[in-house]
């Protein structure tokens, strides 16, 4: 799994979310850009409120663009279609989708600063992928070029297939050595198994959390990690280092010792959602 993948969450910090416009990059003579149609394929899953298209730079370090917000179509959650346009000066790209997870569109963006605040302080924004999952979003991505006053046709399709659920912390006192929890998908059992996807890091201290994971079909095996004295912006940055250490900073709430459950794979059909309530109980 590549780092600049995982960077992801990192790299959108200072996004401004579901605002007006973002800004016209600089340099611009007349009009050059992308412009296409997303569409969006199944039901939309039950956490994600909205979506929007994203620019970064050719090698996915460096966030340049983002269009108009998509709200989630309550009225046909079935099928939906979204043109747009962003304005760019000639270069190289990707584009990616991103939703935004279990808030209210407008109350993040009412909220924005206070969210960039907590961001800046190691929080993790509300963002999701939503086209592909980590493991095939590298064979999957087609970067784009853009060259002068010239405008790039860029379609997509995104494919709402994976799990969702929610988690409930059944605990009195978090232990004080877990920063954040998160579920994680494997291809194998853990720890034999290679990663392939995680959810949005979970702050502790909260009681219950929704989460949502774009997978292909196929079978899979998930469980919930909980991240030990680490800051889970700064691990979700420096993630393959850590996955290279001999003694990891994380630890398998399913299967370490932490409750007893019994432990299962997921098998995700294309175009349906799964959806699995887990409860954690800490002992």
């Amino acid at each position: 799994m590549k780092k600049r993948t995982l960077l992801i969450i990192v790299a959108v910090i200072p996004l401004i979310f579901f605002l007006d416009n973002c800004e016209t990059p600089v340099g611009l003579e007349d009009v050059s850009g992308i412009e296409g149609t997303i569409i969006f394929n199944g039901s939309w899953p039950s956490g994600i409120t909205a979506a929007a298209p994203v620019v970064f730079d050719s090698t996915f370090g460096t966030l340049i663009a983002l269009g108009d917000p998509v709200i989630r179509d309550t009225t046909d959650e079935v099928f939906s279609e979204y043109s747009y346009f962003i304005q760019l000066s000639p270069g190289d790209y990707c584009l990616i989708t991103l939703g935004l997870s279990g808030i209210e569109p407008a109350y993040f963006a009412a909220n924005v600063e206070t969210y960039m605040e907590d961001a800046n302080n190691g929080g993790i924004l509300p963002l999701e992928f939503l086209e592909n999952p980590l493991d095939t979003i590298e064979s999957n991505w087609e970067p784009f070029t853009v060259t002068e006053k010239e405008i790039t046709t860029f379609d997509k399709e995104v494919n709402f297939t994976g799990i969702q659920g929610n988690i409930f912390f059944d605990v009195d006192e978090w232990p004080e050595d877990i920063t954040a929890v998160t579920t994680v998908v494997f291809d194998k059992k853990y720890p034999v198994g290679e990663m392939l996807a995680y959810g949005m890091p979970i702050e502790s201290g909260v009681s219950s959390s929704y989460y949502f994971l774009q997978l292909n079909s196929g079978e899979y095996y998930k469980t919930i990690f909980g991240l030990q004295d680490v800051e889970p912006a700064f691990f979700v940055a420096n993630l393959d280092s850590f996955l290279e250490m001999s003694s990891k900073p994380f630890v398998d709430l399913l299967y370490d010792g932490y409750f007893d459950v019994s432990w299962r794979p997921d098998t995700v059909i294309t175009g349906e959602i799964i959806t699995i309530n887990d409860t954690i109980i800490f002992d």
